[in-house]
């Protein structure tokens, strides 16, 4: 191995005058570290991650639009990359929401005064809307078979068997009146109804796997939509992707914390704090988009409504299309 020449960077060989190299940015060390060296090094590093993870998250969850408006001016060493930054957020809640027990089992295990009657009430309510809705789809299912000329026995509850039969019949029905689409299409889609029908657990898991990666696609959308709702400022489209990546990365920071304020054993504040996020995240994006675009408020609320709107039927048509493919691969 050929050692570089003394007095010069050990990567790129350029002259060196400081601590790190003016060419490549590596630090000036021994090729030989020590154990010390090697520690102050990780240290370094795990510290300049963490402090700018923090730094930036309280910049973008406290302060509307100043931690996207930093980086579009060029202040950006002190801040995590905006990309960075809503990968961390999202996968850390995800991970929370994944961590965190079902806001039901928390409220069982609390206990306050008048937690256990609390607790009773509900489950009885919900063992009476269970029923109701078992009643109401054996309704249906006896119209439905009833159409198809077979007679069922009133009014005790239908067997396994017959159910399933009336959910098949009900899954071809709904196929069917896709008449614009091919026959193998409306075959498919109806075999995959009637396997959700029977296993919606497992549908609903397989669909939940595909939102951050349906959520990650959709923000391009949202930064193509800044791009319509400003053009007049005629800036670059990656300008308007950070501005979406920022806002997508604080919903998903206050979803992360309206996660863990469902483990608050008291009701009251947990309520609380609930108005709170929610009023917070009405406000935010008109608040947001008025410091990093400018203009008046009211004009940044107006825009709002108009994007809100408009995200939303994207979404809706987005998650409508996830829906229709996964039922068609089942």
């Amino acid at each position: 191995m050929s050692a570089a020449p003394i007095g010069r960077c050990l990567n790129c060989y350029a002259l060196l005058d400081g601590r790190f190299c003016g060419q490549c940015g590596q630090r000036a060390q021994d090729p030989d570290p020590t154990l010390r060296e090697l520690l102050e090094e990780a240290w370094e590093a795990f510290v300049s991650i963490d402090g700018k993870f923090f730094s930036s998250l309280r910049l973008l969850v406290l302060r509307p639009g100043v931690l996207t408006a930093e980086y579009l001016r060029g202040h950006r060493v002190r801040h995590l990359a905006p990309l960075r930054l809503y990968l961390l957020c999202s996968v850390g809640y995800f991970l929370v929401s994944s961590i965190v027990p079902d806001r039901g089992s928390a409220r069982a295990t609390v206990r306050f005064p008048g937690a256990d009657t609390l607790v009773l009430a509900e489950r009885k309510a919900d063992l009476r809307d269970s029923v109701e809705r078992i009643v109401r789809r054996d309704s249906a299912s006896r119209v439905l078979l009833e159409r198809h000329g077979i007679t069922t026995v009133a009014p005790g509850a239908l067997d396994a068997a017959t159910r399933s039969a009336a959910d098949s019949l009900r899954a071809f029905e709904q196929a069917e009146q896709m008449t614009a689409a091919p026959a193998w299409v409306r075959h498919r889609l109806a075999l995959g109804i009637q396997h959700v029908m029977r296993d919606k657990k497992n549908f609903g898991s397989d669909y939940t796997a595909q939102v951050p990666r349906l959520l990650f696609v959709l923000m391009p959308a949202f930064g193509l939509l800044l791009a319509l709702a400003y053009r007049s400022r005629k800036w670059r489209y990656p300008a308007h992707l950070i501005v979406a990546l920022h806002l997508h990365a604080f919903v998903f920071a206050v979803l992360t914390i309206d996660e863990v304020r469902s483990l608050i054993p008291w009701p009251p504040l947990r309520t609380g704090l609930k108005i709170v996020t929610a009023m917070w995240l009405v406000g935010y994006v008109p608040l947001a988009l008025r410091r990093v675009y400018g203009g008046r408020l009211r004009y940044a609320i107006a825009r709002t409504l108009v994007l809100g709107g408009a995200y939303s039927l994207v979404g809706l048509l987005a998650f409508s299309i996830l829906a229709f493919a996964l039922l068609l691969a089942y």
